[in-house]
């Protein structure tokens, strides 16, 4: 699947609000980063936020944990937390969603959408991590049979 990432038009690193940033985490250059009016941004220690990842704080708070990595072109908005050490791919979009420590999300996820069911391991029995998220396009996405199918008779 080719995942066209955004084209930056300017290197500046944007920021609004209540953005509280430790000195130890790292913002790439072309990022923005907006926390409206009684709402507020805190990047952890070893965070790493890549180039135009796009955070907005607008019904709650987003709060990135430390060694959390947050791939190129993510968006975040409404409210979130991302555990420390988890690693969200690049042009992932996250509403209102929490993700627990050390997951990994795949690139172009869409997560907190109430629209999209969202597997767990307790739904699938796959042993995956307890975010499954899910993919942006339905065509290329396999069912929740075919997954089990997989894992219960691996080719090989």
């Amino acid at each position: 699947m080719y995942l066209p990432l955004p084209q930056l038009a300017s290197s500046d690193t944007l920021i609004w609000g209540d953005v509280r940033i430790h000195p130890e985490a790292i913002v790439a250059p072309g990022t923005i980063l907006q926390a409206l009016a009684n709402y507020r941004i805190t990047i952890g220690a070893g965070a790493c936020i890549s180039s135009g990842a796009i955070l907005k704080a607008s019904a709650g708070n987003i709060d990135i944990g430390e060694g959390a990595v947050l791939g190129m072109g993510v968006l975040i908005v409404g409210r979130a937390t991302i555990g420390h050490h988890a690693c969200i791919g690049a042009a992932t979009t996250i509403l209102q969603a929490d993700i627990p420590p050390h997951t990994a999300i795949a690139a172009a996820a869409l997560l907190g959408d109430p629209t999209r069911q969202i597997a767990t391991e307790s739904q699938n029995g796959l042993g995956a991590a307890e975010v499954e998220p899910a993919r942006v396009a339905a065509e290329e996405s396999p069912t929740a049979a075919e997954i089990r199918a997989e894992h219960q008779n691996p080719r090989g």
